[in-house]
């Protein structure tokens, strides 16, 4: 418990150590940040960094000790910059939550897709330098995500891995001491911009707590899902506030940008980009900038780890695959689309005698999916929509938040782009978590454009409302990790226990090759941390082959 504390510690301080770091350097408004703006950003300045050095060296635990113990250096060196925001209010949020994380995290057990390819993408980037061809090795792996790329720096000791999840712990503290210090800002003002982003910050944060309250449960989505919230509530300052309005675009196309390398499928709100662009009529100093600059080199080395990986700038759009390298296959594309439709449109558990093909034409796949999936939407729905609605019986007697005229056209391009998202979402791959967050967007500003919100009570008039809905999710929080743990009573330790799989080593190409031993468990059949080169099938249709600066190439023989 005590390390669990001391090493999630030292990391917030390295996370804000980089969060100040790159504010410092590409922000100009940087000294108007506060705490819960640097924490973000630092999951976006340690990206960056992760992800470039992975194109010259491999990110093992010496180069991870060195990086942290940088972090923690600057967050000393500049902590005369920030010392004058830290308030014991402050201070007893962050040990609040750092003590609720420890219970989420007490003898958790990895989530299904951790064993399968998170942890062997981990292992990869842990062992190699970036891999050209990688998704020749598994058809999962030929996807990068930013967050597993930031995954790969929580790996501390050799060939211990236990220490990953200790991501998803300070994504949870900073995460929720975010929508904590909105709230805290904004709950006694009563002006309408203030109001709004009140409820925001209120509505999203309950739902967070609530059904985010395990952290095997974050996977990939669950960040990329919050950090595009977090971008539209950037957006909604940018819109509703005339001081500071190009720190809030920087912080909102930041947050959105990372949220598109996390999860492709948020790329459609980057409209908002262009229209806050026409909105500053294009300001010079904005777009020749050194934020510019940070922005677009971000975003062009996940693309360019992506072709790397696949051949393709985006995958799986063929259209960007334009110049085909030697490791790129085309067949990889037609694997993905059939996993897709197999799995995320529930062909499994379709009992017809249509073809997959026929099974996906002209929305055949609706019924099926619909029935698959509607338990596990009449939860999501409950959990999003029961505080407010409850919310709304608890209402006051005065107009709380009516629709501003001043900002229709504003509001109506968030609408746009996250309609077109859920489109995108809904026609490629409809996983309730994978798009849960469109469509909480989408009922808030909906609710929002019909006056829903109007007789809502005052938070500082009423303040006890708000306070024992958010003491409720808390202990919902709390019952349901002490239930779980109690559950796992046989779990004594808080580290996850990590399935160790048995596997054959053949040494070929210079490389040892280890194949997994399948059993009948499922958890079994797949490489977990087996050391790289690991694959759950075996080797006869691949080619390695090393260059002579050290990159590894993998082909797929045709």
């Amino acid at each position: 418990m005590f390390e669990y504390l001391l090493i999630t510690l030292l990391i917030l301080l390295s996370l804000n150590g980089y969060g100040l770091l790159i504010s410092k350097i590409f922000i100009q408004e940087h000294k108007y940040l506060s705490i819960n703006d640097t924490l973000i950003l630092s999951f976006f300045s340690l990206s960056f960094l992760t992800t470039f050095f992975h194109f010259f060296i491999s990110i093992s635990n010496n180069f991870n000790l060195i990086l942290h113990f940088i972090g923690v250096f600057l967050n000393l060196l500049f902590f005369k910059d920030f010392k004058f925001k830290i308030n014991k209010l402050k201070i007893f949020i962050i040990t609040s939550l750092l003590f609720l994380s420890l219970i989420m995290f007490y003898g958790h057990n990895p989530n299904e897709d951790f064993g399968y390819y998170h942890l062997p993408y981990i292992v990869n980037l842990n062992s190699e330098k970036i891999i050209f061809g990688l998704s020749a090795l598994q058809l999962s792996q030929g996807w990068n995500s930013m967050w597993l790329n930031l995954h790969s720096i929580f790996y501390f000791f050799e060939d211990d891995y236990r220490h990953l999840y200790i991501l998803n712990s300070l994504f949870f503290i900073a995460c929720s001491y975010f929508f904590i210090n909105e709230i805290i800002n904004n709950y006694n003002k009563n002006k309408y911009e203030n109001k709004i982003l009140f409820l925001y910050s209120f509505v999203f944060l309950i739902y967070f707590i609530v059904k985010f309250c395990r952290v095997n449960s974050y996977g990939i989505d669950v960040p990329g899902n919050y950090i595009l919230i977090i971008s539209i509530l950037y957006f909604l300052k940018f819109i509703l506030f005339n001081e500071k309005k190009l720190l809030y675009f920087k912080l909102f196309v930041i947050c959105l940008i990372f949220s598109i390398t996390i999860r492709i499928s948020n790329i459609p709100i980057s409209l908002l980009i262009f229209y806050g662009l026409y909105k500053i009529k294009f300001k010079k100093e904005l777009i020749f900038s050194k934020f510019s600059i940070i922005a677009i080199l971000f975003f062009s080395f996940w693309t360019i780890q992506q072709y790397i990986y696949t051949g393709c700038i985006i995958f799986p759009s063929k259209l960007t695959c334009l110049i085909e390298p030697s490791w790129f296959y085309e067949s990889f594309i037609n694997e993905f689309k059939f996993h897709t439709y197999f799995v995320n449109k529930s062909f499994a558990s379709y009992t017809g005698i249509k073809t997959l093909e026929e099974y996906h034409k002209n929305f055949y796949w609706i019924p099926t999916w619909f029935g698959r999936n509607l338990i596990e939407i009449i939860e999501f729905l409950i959990a999003f929509l029961l505080p407010i609605f409850l919310l709304k019986i608890l209402g006051g007697r005065k107009n709380f938040l009516l629709k501003e005229i001043n900002y229709i056209y504003e509001f109506r391009a968030i609408l746009l782009s996250i309609i077109i998202c859920i489109l995108v979402w809904f026609y490629n791959s409809p996983v309730i978590r994978m798009g849960n967050h469109f469509i909480m967007l989408l009922i808030f500003f909906s609710l929002y454009n019909f006056n829903f919100f109007n007789k809502y009570p005052y938070p500082f008039e009423n303040r006890k409302k708000y306070l024992i809905i958010f003491i409720l999710s808390i202990f919902f929080f709390i019952n349901k990790n002490f239930n779980r743990i109690n559950e796992n009573s046989y779990q004594k330790n808080i580290w996850p226990n990590l399935m160790k799989v048995k596997f054959e080593t053949k040494n070929k190409f210079d490389l040892n090759l280890n194949r997994v031993i399948q059993t009948s468990e499922p958890k079994t059949q797949v490489c977990w941390a087996t050391k790289f080169v690991c694959r759950p099938g075996n080797f006869n249709d691949l080619v390695f082959e090393r260059n002579k600066y050290g990159y590894l190439f993998i082909f797929k023989v045709k």
